[in-house]
């Protein structure tokens, strides 16, 4: 009996041991999977991927938040991806160099979502939890100004009010 007992200790060790193993391989290949130049401006940015959490819940700039935000708006829109980075240097970004990261990091962050309208409302909701849409003058100029000659599509205005209504005060 109390072999047996002993036995089913050890078994349980071992499989306890192997699941820790087994998720910390899975951490791993998560971080892995980020393209060298997404990592690349992510430090340059200072972000810090947890692996506990979705990656937009590791976000912890709301600059960074802002920047994705702007990056996954204009991603619904007919902007061509080039045009991307200068619309939000003009209005989120201090440099050249930082709105390039910010627009990588943020196509980054809309391919783990589902979809972009996915992406632009979980990000909305971060930037909210982060400063409580406080400084987010900047970036609701950039949703309205922004668009081809024709003005914004029907999934713009459709997230434009979305995150109009996250970000409200209050």
């Amino acid at each position: 009996m109390p072999i047996t007992l002993g036995l089913i200790v050890v078994g349980m060790i071992v499989y306890f041991v192997l699941l820790r193993v087994r998720r910390g391989s899975r951490m791993v290949a998560e971080v892995i999977d980020m393209p060298s130049d997404v990592r690349t401006a992510a430090r340059r940015l200072g972000y810090k991927r947890r692996t506990d959490v979705h990656p937009v819940i590791s976000i912890d700039n709301p600059h960074l938040a802002m920047g994705a935000l702007a990056t996954a708006y204009l991603a619904l829109g007919d902007v061509p991806n080039p045009a991307v980075p200068e619309l939000v240097k003009h209005e989120v970004a201090q440099s050249a160099e930082q709105a390039q990261s910010m627009a990588m990091l943020g196509r980054w962050l809309i391919g783990t979502c589902d979809g972009t309208q996915d992406a632009a409302a979980r990000l909305a909701h971060r930037l909210q939890s982060l400063d409580g849409g406080g400084t987010t003058g900047p970036l609701m100029a950039l949703l309205h100004d922004s668009g081809d000659a024709a003005g914004p599509n029907l999934a713009q205005i459709a997230a434009r009010d979305d995150i109009a209504r996250i970000l409200r005060p209050g």
